[in-house]
C-alpha cells in the first residue's frame, strides 16, 4: 500500500493538509494523527532525522524530490520509507506518496551479510579454493590461500583459467587432478565443487586440497604390500617343492 498525503504553504512554513486512509495500515498512526506538527519530524529514526528534515527543504525549494529513510511505527519498531513529493500547478501545494520497503530493505541487507559471510569463510580458509565462470573456466575469484600455494599474484592468476593450471584433461568438477604451479611443480589436487551464482554469472566455487603427499604415501604402501606378497609366495613355493631324488640317494 501507498500513503498520499499533501502540504500546503501557510506564510512562509508548510504544514500537512491531507493524508490518506492508507497511513493507520503502513503506520499504525490514524490520519488524526498524522496530520499533526512535528508528527513526520519526531517519527524519523534519530540518526536520520537531521539530515532528512534538510532534505526536505531542500526539495520543497526545489519543486519536488525524493529521498528514503526509517520511521517509526506506532509499535516501536522502523519501516523503511521511499518518499517522493512533487510541487503542484500553482506552487501553493506539495503532494506527495510514501512506500514502505521494509521486506525489500530487509532481504537486500539479509543477502549482503550472506555475501559477507562467504567472503569472510572464502577469503580465511585455509585451502586453496577460486571461483571459476562455469563455461569458460575462466577464474573470476580466488583467495589467499590459491595465491599463496600456487604462487601467483592475484591479478596474475585472474588472467587465466583452469585449463592453464592442469597437467592433461581431468574432471574440472570432482577427483583427483595435476595441477601445475607457477614454477613448474607438478601437484597432486582433490578437487571439491559446488555449483553458485557470482555477480550475475553461472560459476562453480572449487576448493582444490593438495594430496600429493597422500597419494605418494599411499601408492609406496601399495607398492610395499605388493613385495611382501611376491616374497610370501616365493617362500610358500620355496617349501612345497620336494627335493629331487639324486640328493636323496
Amino acid at each position: 500500500p501507498t500513503v498520499l498525503y499533501s502540504l500546503e504553504r501557510l506564510e512562509t512554513n508548510w504544514h500537512t493538509l491531507q493524508v490518506s486512509e492508507s497511513v493507520e495500515r503502513i503506520t499504525g498512526y490514524s490520519t488524526a494523527q498524522a496530520v499533526q506538527p512535528g508528527w513526520w519530524e519526531n517519527g524519523l529514526h534519530p540518526e536520520e532525522r537531521e539530515g532528512r528534515i534538510a532534505a526536505m527543504k531542500l526539495f520543497v525549494e526545489r519543486g519536488g524530490g525524493a529521498q528514503e529513510y526509517r520511521f517509526r511505527h506506532a509499535l516501536g519498531h522502523y519501516l523503511w520509507i521511499y518518499d517522493e513529493l512533487r510541487l503542484s500547478a500553482g506552487g501553493k501545494q506539495l503532494v506527495g506518496s510514501w512506500t514502505d520497503f521494509s521486506q525489500r530493505r530487509l532481504a537486500e541487507e539479509a543477502l549482503l551479510e550472506s555475501e559477507s559471510r562467504y567472503r569472510d569463510l572464502f577469503q580465511a580458509n585455509p585451502q586453496p579454493m577460486w571461483v571459476a565462470d562455469r563455461k569458460s573456466g575462466c577464474f573470476l575469484d580466488v583467495n589467499q590461500s590459491a595465491l599463496k600455494h600456487y604462487g601467483y599474484g592475484r591479478r596474475e592468476f585472474l588472467e587465466k583459467a583452469i585449463t592453464d593450471l592442469r597437467v592433461e584433461e581431468c574432471s574440472p568438477c570432482s577427483g583427483i587432478c595435476r595441477h601445475y604451479k607457477k614454477d613448474g611443480t607438478v601437484i597432486l589436487v582433490e578437487l571439491t565443487t559446488r555449483s553458485l551464482q557470482f555477480e550475475g554469472r553461472e560459476a562453480q566455487l572449487v576448493l582444490a586440497q593438495d594430496v600429493t603427499r597422500r597419494e605418494r604415501a599411499t601408492a609406496s604402501l601399495a607398492l610395499q604390500a605388493r613385495r611382501s606378497a611376491a616374497l610370501l609366495e616365493l617362500r610358500r613355493m620355496g617349501e612345497t617343492l620336494e627335493e629331487p631324488a639324486f640328493l636323496q640317494e
